[in-house]
């Protein structure tokens, strides 16, 4: 009556088969490596969502879209990567700003999009295995019972005498497998769950960040294509980015030729 829990489980796997006691084992492994994924995965979450809050903060302070201040950030900062991903974008394609601005967007945001997917990706590593050992590790458990109570049966059936003292050992430690197998996948199922709502959250603002993006490109860039063109003193329009005097002294050029 005495007893204490841990006396309980030390007995009763001690006094488990072999099989029982890997399962046993196999269990623990699980449950050790759920935990660290856990914390890592806590870890790794806060700081990204600490990253995107600075960079957002910067991103609104900043004038133009095309000059906002990139985070040396040596943790996971989602937005940090994807403002790059399309900056580079915009700058290799911006031969088409101009001539075809749809195409121009396209590629921008199909470069944040991708990086995007790439982050959380990284992020995402670890909870698979979370998804795994809450699924399995009841199973596993309900498995070692299983093979106890026959070896338990086994051996009553080959003892002269059949009492409670015979079976309970036996039972006793095949059933410590399914209450382990439950202390595993519990807590594992919970962290998922939680850790899956952080995620969905974190990757919604990223989208939303990059749709913010895509506009203020937009934006920017028609109304750079709308700017007058400086004119020379015949009325002509100068080439975009070329000064007056310029082209004044191109048009002069011509009329010599002619």
């Amino acid at each position: 009556m005495h007893t204490s829990m841990w006396e309980l489980v030390t007995k009763s796997v001690a006094s488990s088969s072999p099989l029982e006691q890997s399962v046993l084992y196999m269990l623990i492994l699980f449950s050790i490596v759920s935990w660290a994924i856990i914390f890592m995965k806590i870890k790794a979450i806060s700081k990204a969502k600490k990253n995107n809050d600075a960079f957002i903060k910067l991103f609104d302070d900043s004038r133009s879209v095309m000059n906002v201040t990139v985070l040396a950030a040596e943790a996971p900062a989602p937005l940090n990567a994807i403002y790059k991903a399309g900056m580079e974008a915009a700058a290799q394609a911006r031969v088409l700003a101009a001539s075809h601005p749809d195409d121009y967007i396209d590629k921008i945001h199909q470069r944040m999009n991708h990086t995007c997917k790439a982050e959380f990706n990284t992020i995402r590593w670890g909870l698979g295995f979370l998804a795994s050992v809450a699924s399995a590790s009841p199973f596993i458990g309900l498995f070692g019972t299983v093979w106890g109570i026959m070896s338990t049966f086994q051996n009553l059936g080959d003892a002269k005498s059949a009492s409670l003292s015979v079976v309970a050992p036996g039972i006793a430690a095949a059933l410590i497998a399914t209450a382990m197998g439950l202390a595993v996948a519990i807590p594992a199922v919970m962290a998922y769950n939680a850790l899956l709502a952080k995620m969905d959250s974190l990757q919604e603002s990223c989208d939303m960040f990059i749709e913010r993006v895509a506009l203020a490109v937009r934006s920017e860039n028609s109304l750079s294509s709308a700017e007058p063109r400086p004119t020379t003193s015949n009325g002509k329009h100068a080439e975009k980015g070329q000064s007056p005097a310029r082209a004044e002294a191109e048009v002069a050029v011509a009329g010599k030729g002619h």
